[in-house]
């Protein structure tokens, strides 16, 4: 077993300039972690003892760009583009104390994370988040935090134990932390030679923290690191990979790509309060393709959305989709012809393999009155007849012969289910 080599006391480092902004990411990677920082290959280096790790974040500090260039990443603005399991591109904004908030491009939605907690805020709302967002905003909490290094070393984290573990194949230093702003529980990877970090292996929180519902997060997460690049005086991985262990069954994995990173951005200091109803709105239906699938009554809307969910058996491929229960026309038994409309966030999600048979053009409507309410999943029907009423007696005329519907933004888990909903009825142009 080779010893460790000691680093100089002043390791040659990048500055990183005022006021810059990332270097975009190279076509290919041309040299290594050790060739960008210290010069040349390392000797091996073997945990031992939880007294070395240490000496082995200060390694990986360096092989990641050193102090100086890692020290304004600690809020970091991300620019992300999401493949494989799931399909997207936005803008993370990470801090070192566990906070993440991720926009993407395509949606009204942002997906939030800090100290446990998870929400998902759509223009007002503020809403508890579905298991997809939970384990992709955890992730990227992580994929952060095991590029920046730096805060690992700090009081919040501690060392669980330390060695050599064989992960993929490969042997690699694992340094279990525990700790942190959430309680969370992890197993942080590092290059045995080049002492970087290379992965984190996430497991659920711990117990005590304000995670609303266990039951939403994986087993297990891991996010592996790779494409080496320069970014302004920071030597970062320009991609990753997200891979889900949900009942022992392994997700298919997400791709994360690195085109700029910025040091800054704003993270909210703390999980805001869930906001859970909206007042009248007008707007449009736009047109567009959804995925269409027949139920019959109001009863069997949530059994049939179960058989739908277990058929496609595609854990990402649902946080893509919004899941809307489109009434029997206006005119007709409100609680008859009722369907199943999955509506894409993003377009690309229509793609997927095995969605044509059930692809649809939804319909269009000029004027749609909208209004977003909290109530048991088995009184829909009836807040919708109540809406339609409060319209009415405003003056508006709804649309006959046109769809109602139910757009689920969250529902709890318990035997009789609460959902918050957006009610959409069709009107008739003033």
């Amino acid at each position: 077993m080779a010893d460790a080599v000691v680093l100089p006391a002043e390791a040659s480092v990048v500055a990183l300039p005022q006021g810059w902004t990332a270097i975009q990411a190279a076509p290919a990677a041309t040299m290594s972690a050790e060739e960008y920082v210290l010069g040349g290959p390392l000797a091996e280096f073997h945990l031992k003892a939880k007294e070395e790790v240490p000496k082995l974040w200060g390694w990986a500090i360096e092989t990641h760009g050193g102090s100086k260039a890692l020290a304004p990443l600690r809020t970091a603005t991300w620019r992300l583009v999401l493949s494989g399991g799931l399909h997207d591109a936005g803008v993370l904004v990470a801090d070192a104390d566990g906070g993440a908030l991720f926009k993407p491009d395509n949606a009204q939605i942002a997906i939030g994370w800090r100290n446990g907690t998870c929400w998902m805020a759509r223009g007002t709302l503020v809403l508890p988040c579905h298991r997809p967002a939970v384990t992709l905003i955890r992730a990227l909490v992580w994929f952060h935090r095991i590029q920046t290094v730096q805060a690992l070393s700090e009081s919040a984290w501690q060392v669980d134990s330390a060695g050599v573990a064989q992960v993929n194949g490969q042997y690699h230093n694992a340094v279990h932390l525990k700790g942190g702003s959430g309680g969370e529980m992890a197993a942080v990877y590092a290059d045995i030679r080049v002492r970087r970090v290379v992965g984190a292996d996430i497991a659920m929180l711990t117990q005590g923290t304000e995670a609303p519902d266990l039951k939403h997060l994986p087993a297990r997460t891991k996010v592996w690191l790779n494409e080496l690049r320069p970014f302004g005086g920071a030597v970062l991985a320009a991609g990753a990979r997200i891979e889900v262990e949900f009942e022992k069954e392994s997700i298919e994995p997400v791709m994360v790509h690195v085109s700029a990173v910025d040091g800054g951005g704003n993270v909210p200091a703390k999980a805001p309060a869930f906001v859970a109803q909206q007042p009248l709105t007008l707007g449009a239906r736009p047109p567009g393709l959804g995925l269409v699938f027949e139920v019959g009554s109001h009863a069997k809307f949530l059994p049939r959305t179960a058989e739908v969910i277990k058929g496609l058996d595609r854990f990402w491929l649902f946080a893509q989709f919004e899941f809307v229960e489109a009434f029997g026309p206006l005119g007709a038994p409100l609680d008859s012809a009722v369907q199943l409309w999955l509506t894409p966030i993003n377009h690309l999600a229509m793609q997927a393999p095995g969605l044509q048979p059930h692809t649809k053009a939804l319909p269009t409507d000029a004027v749609v009155a909208r209004k977003v309410v909290q109530v048991p999943l088995i009184q829909v029907p009836a807040a919708l007849q109540q809406f339609t009423a409060e319209l009415e007696k405003a003056g508006h005329k709804p649309a006959p012969d046109r769809r109602s519907t139910s757009r689920g933004f969250a529902m709890d888990t318990s035997a009789t289910p609460v959902v918050v909903v957006e009610l959409e009825v069709p009107l008739l142009p003033p």
